[in-house]
């Protein structure tokens, strides 16, 4: 088994080689892999007497040095103050510079307006700028307007910023309004349109992202974010379902029948 020096060792390796990695991905991996090492030195021999009076139990602290416990809950209490600790300070990556933050305005031309199914999507922020972490939509509905109902392997909420919606959840129909927010569950039939005589405007995010990505694929490109697409007729909306269908397993999404509408 692994000395404690030999665990600290291999753990500043790691560390120090984080530092070095050419990708975030090979960052990650190897600031996990130190606190895997960082984990077994804690718990390498904790109970051994390293001097002193007899009874009296030495630990590492998250420096390795040995420190003396007065008492069997001291030194439990030491050991997992320290265990977290150095946890932490593993398993959070350096600051990545390459990455800036991102400042968007809604009605800016320059944003990606996506006409699709009769509503327009302005796509704020795509997993481009999130790592692939989430994305937010800003959304604007019509009266008449939403999509049919359909499933996705990730999960999504709503903030409604002006009008309602009709939300409907695994058959359960809940009106939401300016004001509220609704987290739709990863997997759970859901479908949701403005019954209103009024458009509505509410913020989408998915987590993790890809969902605009979907709707690049299968939308049209508008001027701007309350835009309407043009109408389809029959051969051309014929069309659109089913490039929807072909597509929709891609980005890990299940259109339902009418009936199964939530």
């Amino acid at each position: 088994m692994p000395t404690i020096d030999d665990c600290k060792r291999n753990a500043e390796r790691c560390l120090r080689w984080a530092d070095e990695a050419a990708n975030n991905e090979q960052r990650d991996t190897l600031l996990e892999i130190a606190g895997l090492w960082t984990q077994m030195e804690l718990c390498a021999d904790p109970n051994k007497v390293e001097g002193g009076s007899p009874g009296r139990k030495v630990f590492r602290d998250a420096n390795g040095v040995a420190q003396a416990a007065g008492s069997e809950d001291q030194h439990n209490e030491g050991t997992t103050m320290a265990h977290a600790s150095s946890q932490v300070a593993a398993t959070i990556p350096a600051d990545n510079p390459e990455r800036d933050f991102t400042l968007v305005r809604s009605d800016s031309a320059n944003l990606p307006h996506i006409g699709l199914v009769g509503d327009t999507y302005t796509i704020l922020v795509s997993g481009k700028d999130t790592a692939g972490r989430y994305c937010l939509i800003d959304m604007h509905i019509p009266p008449g307007g939403g999509p049919p109902p359909h499933r996705h392997d990730f999960e999504e909420m709503f903030s409604i910023l002006e009008g309602e919606i009709e939300a409907t959840f695994r058959g359960r129909k809940t009106i939401i309004r300016s004001g509220d927010t609704v987290n739709i569950p990863a997997n759970a039939p859901h479908q949701f349109q403005n019954k209103s005589e009024q458009p509505a405007r509410l913020l989408c995010l998915c987590s993790p992202a890809g969902q605009e990505e979907f709707f690049k694929e299968v939308g049209v490109s508008v001027a701007t974010r309350t835009t309407p697409p043009t109408p389809l007729d029959e051969d051309a909306e014929a069309a659109f379902i089913a490039k929807v269908k072909a597509l929709a397993p891609k980005y890990r999404t299940t259109l339902l029948p009418p009936q199964a509408g939530g």
